[in-house]
């Protein structure tokens, strides 16, 4: 995250905007509301909005009707102001978006991997990302910064990737390379850590300021997000949840554990015990829809399956589903977040998953916090890593009220701006 050292009352002035915007990205509000809501002063008011609407984040309308008189003025967010650019990278492909600042893709373009070599990769990037905005149309000047995701280890003060096992990195300094062959500034963030900030500002008609966020995938990884910010941890690596161990007699884990959440419930899991089932004869519709090859077989078939009514299917969900219920309860128990989403190819799997992950996790929380919990499929799904990655641009923008976040060094070699 970019950190700015103002004096105090810059401090006090860039929260009072930041609060003005947040209210008025809810919905139109007239000044005296803005003052009702905000608790500010009407001069104060005055004045941020101006600022506000010189650097085109807020524009005036007219109500459409009034009480009588002259109708009065509206204030409305204009999410358009800027765009943000959102890369999410893993050891395959790269996606690239035009992120506009209400969390919606304005243009996306997708390439796989030349080379996961940092020295090959970031002249692709670079140049993936000057194609986007080309494709977009798009005047350099409106690019407020560039965020990017990866699977590993971050230190996203620095921008530097510690250690990705995906990707084979250790220690890139992959924000302020890019920002040097980009002339922006650049935000990394780990994947499921961007992803999560997603689902928290736009994965709900409302912002989630408290929220826990679970990619149930081939692993099984959680994110936080608390006071709308993602809590990294010491070392980075906050939301290790894959590994917390449920039945110390269960299956053998890839970590060498017994019973961890990952062995249990992830999609590698339940594709897992769905080829056993076929080896021992049974599976039958499973195995139909893998072509009728037993090595073809993914937990989206097995999805599928389930989804037609093949009862051998719908009890490796349901198993998973109880699993990952009980691991939520202690995930809310121990945070007191009850805004839960749920992310990666199993949270599409519908009710025969997300019932008994309901169920399991009422049952299994504090009996004051069962009434509270919510516990939702994601909305964004599968774009999540990419908004996510321009979040990290839009949280900034939405916080300083600047009208692009500033490059952590001078770049040498800054894109040229459109004639």
């Amino acid at each position: 995250m970019v950190h700015h050292h103002f004096a105090h009352y810059l401090d006090v002035k860039f929260h009072n905007k930041s609060r003005i915007l947040r209210t008025i990205s809810a919905g139109p509000v007239t000044r005296v509301d803005l003052a009702r809501i905000t608790g500010l002063s009407p001069a104060t008011i005055t004045t941020l909005v101006k600022e506000l609407l010189a650097a085109g984040l807020v524009v005036e309308t007219q109500a459409l009707e009034s009480m009588g008189g002259r109708p009065p003025i509206l204030l409305e967010f204009n999410p358009d102001a800027r765009r943000a650019i959102g890369l999410s990278v893993d050891s395959k492909r790269i996606q690239a978006a035009v992120v506009n600042l209400a969390g919606a893709i304005v243009h996306l373009r997708e390439e796989s991997l030349h080379s996961t070599d940092p020295q090959q990769l970031l002249p692709q990037v670079a140049n993936l990302v000057r194609t986007l905005v080309a494709e977009a149309g798009l005047e350099w000047d409106w690019v407020a910064g560039v965020g990017v995701a990866v699977p590993g280890i971050v230190d996203p003060k620095q921008g530097v990737v510690r250690l990705s096992t995906v990707l084979g990195w250790r220690e890139v300094p992959l924000g302020p390379e890019l920002s040097a062959l980009l002339g922006k500034p650049v935000l990394v963030q780990r994947n499921g850590n961007a992803a999560a900030l997603a689902e928290a500002y736009f994965g709900k008609s409302e912002i989630q300021p408290n929220l826990l966020y679970l990619r149930l995938s081939s692993g099984i990884g959680a994110a936080v997000v608390a006071g709308g910010s993602v809590y990294t941890g010491t070392t980075g690596r906050a939301g290790e949840v894959g590994h917390m161990v449920l039945d110390p007699d269960g299956p053998l884990c890839r970590c060498g554990n017994r019973g961890c959440l990952e062995a249990l419930a992830s999609a590698r899991a339940i594709t897992g015990r769905a080829l056993e089932q076929i080896q021992a004869g049974r599976g039958r519709r499973m195995l139909e829809l893998a072509g009728g090859d037993p090595e073809d077989l993914t937990v989206a078939h097995v999805i599928q399956a389930a989804q037609e009514g093949d009862p051998e299917a719908g009890a490796l969900l349901e198993e998973a589903g109880r699993w990952i219920g009980l691991a939520i309860a202690g995930l809310v128990n121990f945070t007191d977040i009850h805004a839960v989403v749920l992310d990666g190819e199993l949270s599409q799997a519908g009710e025969t998953l997300l019932q008994p992950v309901r169920e399991t996790a009422m049952k299994a929380v504090l009996p004051s916090d069962g009434a509270r919990l919510q516990i939702w499929p994601s909305s964004l799904w599968p774009r999540a890593g990419v908004i996510g990655a321009a979040t990290l641009i839009i949280e900034e923008v939405l916080r300083f009220m600047e009208t692009e976040v500033k490059p952590r060094k001078r770049s040498r070699s800054p894109l040229p701006d459109p004639e």
